[in-house]
Order: structure tokens, then C-alpha cells, then sequence
């Protein structure tokens, strides 16, 4: 068996105090402010939020030509 490497990212403690500061108000630095809860957070937005995001155009998450008369050049064009 081939010796062990040591690790190259050792186990981080979150025992003291960091600061934390998320960059984008859309729905994944939300998420990631309200995972890390309830540590503090900073969460820095262009707009107020829910106003600045594009998460609105990301469709539910599919980004694909799905529905009947979509095609992958509008899809491209949009």
C-alpha cells in the first residue's frame, strides 16, 4: 500500500469568527446566505434584492429550446 499524502487542504474549524461576504443577491447567493445561517453574512447586490437578479430568466433552471415552437436558434437569440 502506498504511503499516505498529506493533505494539501487540511479540515478547516469554523470555531472562530470570519467574515462572510456573498457576492450576488440572486437565488444561489441567497441560498448559500441562508446554508451558512446563522452566521452573519454580507450579501452584496447591484440591486435591491429580488429586483437585480437574472434567476427570473433562468427559466426553473432549464436552460434548453423545450417547449412547442421553440427552436435552438430563438433560444440562442434570447
Amino acid at each position: 500500500m502506498p504511503a499516505r499524502q498529506p493533505d494539501l487542504f487540511p479540515p478547516q474549524s469554523w470555531t472562530g469568527i470570519d467574515d462572510v461576504v456573498i457576492v450576488g443577491g440572486g437565488l444561489a447567493g441567497l441560498f448559500c446566505a441562508l446554508k451558512l445561517s446563522p452566521r452573519p453574512v454580507t450579501v452584496l447586490a447591484a440591486a435591491p434584492i429580488g429586483q437585480g437578479a437574472s434567476s427570473a430568466w433562468a427559466q426553473a433552471g432549464i436552460a434548453a429550446a423545450v417547449s412547442e415552437g421553440d427552436t435552438v436558434e430563438k433560444h440562442l437569440a434570447d
